[in-house]
């Protein structure tokens, strides 16, 4: 049986930012990944779905907002600096990329939470990188053929 991993360890005696530097850090997360529009997006499939981006967006802050020692992820300690720095370069397209993972009810996520705080953190690292390899895959196939196939 997969054991399941707490995402997050105790958050610091330290406090968060401060309240006018917390609503920068907001706005700007926001404006990263065109809240309004995933937003619009969401409501169109339904308030459920809405809910789902405004706790995404909330996720994503309290990560940046409240200071750690580490994050936990996928059973590694990583400062909370390196997934704060991550987590302020989110875009439209990583978060969008996890909520059509979400919606995938195949997955059986058991613990939300850690499922999304890691599958962030991912995205951040690789998602761009996926994105532009499914985009580019057909036209890159035509053009360079297959170098590295020894049929025959």
């Amino acid at each position: 049986m997969e054991r399941a991993t707490s995402t997050l360890t105790e958050i610091s005696q330290e406090s968060p930012i401060a309240a006018p530097e917390t609503a920068a850090v907001r706005a700007v997360i926001a404006e990263n990944i065109d809240l309004p529009y995933l937003q619009d997006i969401g409501r169109r499939h339904g308030i459920s779905e809405e809910a789902m981006v405004n706790e995404i967006y909330d996720s994503i802050c309290d990560m940046v907002i409240y200071p750690r020692q580490i994050v936990r992820i996928k059973d590694r300690d990583i400062p909370w600096e390196t997934v704060r720095s991550r987590f302020m370069k989110l875009t439209f397209t990583h978060v969008s990329n996890v909520l059509n993972r979400i919606i995938d009810k195949k997955l059986g996520i058991r613990n939300m939470h850690s499922y999304l705080i890691s599958t962030l953190y991912t995205e951040s690292l690789c998602g761009t990188l996926a994105e532009q390899s499914d985009l580019h895959d057909d036209y890159l196939k035509e053009a360079r053929g297959a170098p590295y196939y020894l049929g025959g």
